[in-house]
């Protein structure tokens, strides 16, 4: 959709304040202006692939995108976010596209024809010094230009990677989780390419970095700029490589599935095999968590409630328990659960449903997403997490059949919600995406309803 001329202003405001225009004088950015089209992208859909001809630059004005590239096998490497540009380089350097951008959620991108572009160089040779002066700053890390922070929901971002993209920015700030209805859950705090802090629930420093790196639970995620120049504390985080602390905690994350299938995490509940355990045919560092353990096995805890009252990441608890059970110092107790949420504390409103307005509005799906986890979540609460995701698994399946489009949604691990992080260009691009969601939606009502009249 091209910029209407009423807009104009507000679109040189927004080049000069928010963007790395920012540089660029005020009567290019006049004359560049009225060239710009506006476009809105909605879940999975690509703007260019990795190859292509270079037809376009791209400015960000809302949302963020994600660079991919094959040699990385399609994964997220890094996000750009509102102000910032991509597409420039093989535009000015008259070469393909050197990778493939993907919007993770929505956005909103201005968009500048390669001709248009053309034409007004050859009006204003100064755009061109302009931009070439803009790339070089960016290559050499020169630019001041803060953008204005990155936000969504972890259904369709890699936190990992937004943790990277952060520590890629060089800037100082605080990202913070939340779960629904605006629940802190946890904080990073970032100095630079350094992680200072964090915490997630009652877990501190490397720990909550590992369990939160490991996070399949579609929180809300925002990173606020902290523009303060003084000097943050040492801490025991900012003493490690944050490289090294987020390829660990890509390995945990890797091994995490499997601990859970292993352990039956969370409701599983063991009984001590031995009197008098070894500890010492444990690895040393395992030697105090497991004692921590046998303690709270002793007394009947599930392993829920153990990694909740430990002062450890899941991964560490949940690889002592598989050693413990490897050991033969522990054993499943059969047909026990410690499932502490009594079902009268939370009632589905069955037959409700997300409606949507406009099926073709690709922002729409975003909302629904939001919307059909929000209800399986809750499900989750109330009748277990597994037992609702392993509904939800079936639902989905069942919901392809009829709607294709649904076929690069998966489920989260550790959680009964979507993951939209892998979702095709056909997800947004098709019209019957909403009513598929809407679908999907009735079908696991429908499911707990006679689940629950079955209990009952």
């Amino acid at each position: 959709m091209s910029i209407k001329s009423d807009k104009k202003w507000e679109i040189i405001e927004f080049l000069k304040e928010h963007s790395i225009f920012k540089f660029v004088e005020a009567k290019i950015l006049a004359e560049l202006s009225p060239l710009l089209s506006e476009v809105e992208y909605g879940p999975g859909q690509i703007v260019f692939h990795e190859g292509d001809e270079a037809d376009a630059l791209y400015l960000i004005k809302s949302g963020a995108v994600a660079v991919m590239q094959n040699k990385d096998r399609g994964k997220a490497t890094a996000y750009l976010t509102a102000g910032e540009c991509f597409g420039e380089m093989a535009i000015i350097q008259e070469t393909t596209r050197n990778a493939t951008i993907r919007v993770p959620e929505e956005a909103v991108l201005l968009r500048l024809p390669k001709q248009a572009l053309n034409d007004l160089t050859k009006r204003s040779p100064d755009i061109t010094v302009a931009i070439a002066d803009l790339i070089n700053k960016r290559s050499t890390g020169n630019i001041s230009f803060i953008a204005p922070g990155l936000q969504g929901n972890l259904a369709f971002f890699d936190l990992p990677t937004v943790v990277q993209t952060l520590l890629s920015s060089r800037n100082q700030g605080l990202l913070s989780l939340y779960r629904h209805p605006g629940k802190l859950a946890g904080q990073i705090t970032v100095n630079a390419n350094t992680i200072v802090q964090a915490y997630y629930g009652e877990l501190t420093g490397s720990a909550a970095i590992f369990e939160l790196l490991c996070l399949t639970e579609p929180l809300d995620f925002i990173f606020e700029h902290n523009k303060s120049k003084d000097k943050l504390p040492a801490t025991e985080l900012s003493e490690r490589s944050p490289q090294m602390l987020l390829m660990e905690g890509a390995r945990r994350s890797d091994e995490l599935t499997k601990l859970i299938r292993v352990t039956s995490y969370p409701h599983a509940v063991y009984k001590q095999l031995n009197a008098i355990p070894s500890f010492d045919a444990l690895e040393n560092e395992h030697r105090e968590i497991c004692r921590q353990i046998w303690s709270l096995i002793e007394v009947g805890e599930n392993i829920g409630e153990i990694c909740r009252q430990l002062p450890y990441d899941r991964y560490s608890i949940l690889n002592v328990i598989e050693a413990m059970l490897k050991r033969s110092m522990i054993g499943l107790c059969q047909n026990e659960t410690n499932n502490k949420i009594a079902k009268s504390d939370i009632q589905p409103e069955f037959g409700k449903t997300v409606s949507a307005e406009t099926a073709e509005n690709p922002f729409e799906l975003v909302r629904i997403v939001n919307a059909v986890n929000g209800v399986c979540i809750n499900l989750g609460l109330i009748y277990g997490k597994e037992k609702i995701r392993s509904i939800v698994q079936t639902c989905l399946i069942e919901a392809c059949r009829t709607y294709p489009s649904l076929a690069s949604a998966k489920i989260q691990t550790d959680s009964p919600a979507l993951d939209l992080r892998h979702a095709s260009d056909d997800f947004s691009n098709s019209k019957s995406s909403t009513q598929a969601l809407l679908h999907l939606s009735n079908l696991v009502l429908a499911e707990t309803s006679s689940m629950q009249k079955q209990e009952n």
